[in-house]
C-alpha cells in the first residue's frame, strides 16, 4: 500500500509546504507499513515557487532515503510549479487523468519594488530560475531548449494526451479503462446469479399497446415505457415498417421491427408542427423573392453599363483567388499577391507535437 499525500489547490495557499512536507517525512519513517509514496495533485494551477521547490525537494529526499517508488497522479489542472512536483516522481509513474489540463510558463514576480539596481537583481534571479526550469523540462522530455522556451514564453495549455506525447508524463489514465479493469475483478455471471437468488427475471416483460387500426402491439422493453430500439411485434411477427398511432395518442415510427422514433400526439405538438411548416414556407418564398430582386437589379446595372460602353461583371462570378480590373471595354484577370509567410505559436506547437509523436512511434 502506498502512503497518499493529497495536494489540493494553490501551492502556498490551500496546499502549504508546512502541511505537506511532514506527511512525506512520516511516510519515510514508516516504510514497514507503506511500500511507496503517492503524490495526488488535484486541480493545482501552481502558486508559490519557493514552497513548490521545497515540496519537490522533500519528494526527492524521500526517494534517496527509502529507495521506494514514488507515483504522481494529476487531475483537473496541473500547471506552473505543480508540474515540477509531478516531475519529482518516478519517470515511469508520472500520470494524468484524461481531460486534465497541463501547462508550463516562465516564473514571474507578482509584486516588486526598489530602485533600478534592485529591479535588475530581481530580473537576474527570475532568469536564473527560468533557465533551471528549462533544464529540468529538457531532461524530463528530451525536447530542445528552444522547444521548451516556446512553451514557457507563450504559455500553451496542453491536453493530457499532448503532455504524454511530449514526454512530460508516462501515462494517461482513462476512465473507461479503469471501469473495465474493475469489472474484470468481479466473478463471472455475478449479476445473473444475484438475479436468480432474488427471483428477478432477466427477460423484459412485453408492453401491450392498442393501435388505432385495431391491432395490439407487443413491445419488448426493459423499462415501464417504450424506448427507441425496443422490438415491436403484432401477433408474434415483427411489425412492418411505417408510422403507427396508438389509442393513447403515441405515434411510433417502426423500422426493421424496432422503434426508430416516438412522438406524443398533442394539440400543442400539432400546432408547433403547423407553425414550423408555415415558417419554412414563408422563408422559402422570401428567398425566392430576394433572388428575383437580385436578378432584376443585375439586369438594370448591366443595361446601364452597356449604354455607357462598359461591361459589368458581378463579383459572384469571379474565380476564387482572382481580381477583375477594367481596362476600357476589356477586363484583365490579375492574380492576388501571395500572402506573407507567418508561423504562429500554434503552428510551431503543432510542429513540436508532430515531431514528438513520430519519436514515440519510432
Amino acid at each position: 500500500m502506498f502512503y497518499t499525500v493529497n495536494i489540493f489547490g494553490e501551492i502556498g495557499v490551500q496546499a502549504t509546504a508546512e502541511a505537506i512536507i511532514p506527511q512525506i517525512q512520516f511516510a519515510a519513517q514508516h516504510t514497514e507499513e507503506y511500500e511507496g509514496l503517492l503524490i495526488n495533485l488535484v486541480d493545482t494551477p501552481g502558486g508559490s515557487y519557493s514552497q513548490g521547490v521545497a515540496i519537490r525537494g522533500e519528494i526527492k529526499n524521500y526517494k534517496r532515503q527509502t529507495g521506494l517508488p514514488v507515483e504522481g497522479i494529476g487531475s483537473g489542472f496541473v500547471g506552473s510549479i505543480s508540474t515540477l512536483i509531478l516531475e519529482a516522481c518516478d519517470p515511469d509513474r508520472r500520470r494524468l487523468y484524461e481531460m486534465t489540463d497541463f501547462f508550463i510558463h516562465n516564473p514571474f514576480i507578482s509584486q516588486a519594488s526598489g530602485d533600478a539596481d534592485q529591479l535588475r537583481e530581481y530580473a537576474a534571479d527570475i532568469e536564473r530560475k527560468q533557465a533551471e526550469m528549462n533544464q529540468i523540462y529538457q531532461a524530463q522530455t528530451g525536447l530542445s531548449f528552444d522547444e521548451i522556451a516556446l512553451m514557457m514564453n507563450e504559455p500553451v495549455i496542453l491536453s493530457a494526451e499532448d503532455a504524454l506525447n511530449l514526454g512530460f508524463v508516462s501515462d494517461v489514465l482513462r476512465f473507461v479503462e479503469i471501469v473495465n479493469n474493475y469489472s474484470k475483478t468481479m466473478k463471472p455471471n455475478f449479476f445473473a446469479t444475484f438475479k436468480d437468488k432474488m427471483g428477478i427475471s432477466s427477460k423484459p416483460e412485453a408492453l401491450a399497446l392498442n393501435l388505432v387500426n385495431g391491432k395490439t402491439a407487443q413491445i419488448q422493453s426493459a423499462g415501464e415505457d417504450p424506448a427507441i430500439g425496443d422490438p415491436v411485434t403484432v401477433e408474434g411477427s415483427p411489425l412492418e415498417d411505417g408510422r403507427f398511432e396508438t389509442q393513447s395518442g403515441l405515434i411510433l415510427d417502426i423500422q426493421g421491427g424496432k422503434i426508430s422514433g416516438m412522438e406524443k400526439k398533442t394539440p400543442e405538438a400539432s400546432a408547433r408542427i403547423d407553425q414550423n411548416a408555415a415558417s419554412i414556407q414563408a422563408l422559402t418564398k422570401g428567398q425566392e423573392e430576394l433572388q428575383l430582386s437580385m436578378m432584376m437589379l443585375l439586369e438594370v446595372v448591366q443595361g446601364q453599363a452597356k449604354a455607357q460602353g462598359r461591361q459589368y461583371v458581378s463579383s459572384a462570378f469571379q474565380a476564387p483567388g482572382q481580381n477583375v480590373q477594367s481596362n476600357g471595354n476589356q477586363f484583365n484577370t490579375v492574380k492576388k499577391a501571395p500572402e506573407p509567410e507567418y508561423t504562429s505559436v500554434n503552428d510551431k506547437m503543432n510542429q513540436i507535437l508532430a515531431k514528438a509523436k513520430a519519436k514515440r512511434k519510432g
